[in-house]
């Protein structure tokens, strides 16, 4: 079997507002593949799986870390994650944890700002008296306290998503209306608004991402100043504090493979990535080269998870996938393997071990 890595394009959105607040750890990163949650060294650029059991397959539900990864937070040097109902607290120096509070239903959506932890809840009521057998309600949980204060006082009854945010306003969208509104941390002085958003910042500059082409997809990163573009034709891209990030689709699609078309045929799969990894200024100007994944690697996202962020380091997700000799793809996941890149100088390691 040929290892490589999948080929779906990547159209990876940049981390909103609420990511450049968030505080990262600084001896690891962390990122979840296949299930199993991954801790990154940064000192030996070693990843192993973050539960330490010896006879623990990490894949399964009996282990305490498996599928928790899908939202990933760092706060002070402490990853957060939610386990089920529980949200957890992760200490990678002591390798421990501990429960910071049990949610009241299904967790959807949570999102980190600053000292600041928002999520939606969705539980049921099936008795006869019941108006609806389902609820929606919206949760702020302040670290450093015991337990989640509820922000909405009527019923939701449709998952309520950060679009952005920042010490004073609070950009949601209503997922069940589709409204974009605005409140403060508290939930309150809601203004409907149909305005669009630059939920994405980079030296204090805000930026939205337009569709410039569908095929292969490509976007233009536009300014709020002027709104007018000041990055053109990226496939994807992620705003640092000091610098803005871009990869672009190549110029000779790689073909890696062949996969069922639905009507009995088979159909070509590309590669339409370049592994060239582009660094900007703030301000969208200065391009030059940052750094180059090896060959026969495959990049899946860029810095979209929080946790794959310290500073100025940061991971380049990777994804295997698996073809036979025939050429036809038969299976493909996200790698443990992950490329960290050095934002300041450019140096590239690619991580080691399972």
């Amino acid at each position: 079997m040929k290892r490589a890595a999948i080929i779906v394009l990547i159209c990876v959105l940049a981390l909103s507002s609420c990511g450049a607040a968030r505080k990262t750890a600084d001896d690891y990163l962390f990122a979840e593949a296949g299930g199993v949650l991954y801790k990154y060294n940064l000192s030996t650029f070693v990843c192993s799986p973050l539960c330490d059991d010896p006879l623990c397959s990490h894949d399964t539900p009996s282990c305490k870390y498996n599928e928790v990864g899908e939202s990933l937070f760092a706060y002070e040097g402490n990853i957060i994650f939610f386990r089920g109902k529980e949200c957890v607290s992760y200490d990678p120096k002591n390798a421990s944890d501990h429960t910071l509070f049990t949610a009241k239903g299904e967790v959807f959506s949570p999102t980190v700002f600053e000292d600041h932890l928002f999520f939606n809840t969705l539980s049921y009521d099936f008795s006869p008296g019941a108006e609806h057998s389902a609820r929606v309600d919206l949760f702020r949980y302040d670290f450093g306290k015991s337990d989640p204060i509820q922000l909405n006082d009527e019923e939701l009854y449709d998952i309520q998503d950060i679009i952005s945010c920042n010490k004073e306003k609070v950009i949601w969208n209503d997922t069940g209306l589709g409204r974009i509104y605005t409140t403060d941390t508290d939930y309150n002085s809601r203004e409907e608004s149909n305005e669009e958003y630059y939920g994405m910042f980079s030296g204090g500059k805000a930026y939205k991402m337009r569709v410039a082409s569908v095929s292969p997809v490509s976007f233009d990163l536009i300014s709020q100043k002027d709104e007018k573009p000041v990055i053109k034709g990226f496939a994807a891209v992620h705003c640092f504090d000091n610098a803005i990030v871009a990869v672009y689709n190549s110029d000779f699609p790689e073909i890696v493979g062949r996969a069922p078309d639905g009507m009995g045929g088979y159909d070509e799969v590309k590669y339409n990535l370049s592994n060239d990894i582009y660094v900007f200024d703030p301000d969208g100007g200065n391009k030059r080269l940052l750094c180059t994944i090896p060959e026969g690697l495959y990049i899946s996202s860029i810095a979209n998870v929080p946790t794959l962020i310290s500073g100025d380091v940061f991971g380049i997700q990777l994804i295997d996938y698996s073809v036979n000799a025939s050429g036809i793809i038969e299976s493909s996941a996200v790698s443990p393997t992950v490329a960290i890149v050095d934002l300041s100088t450019g140096e590239l390691r690619i991580t080691e071990g399972k």
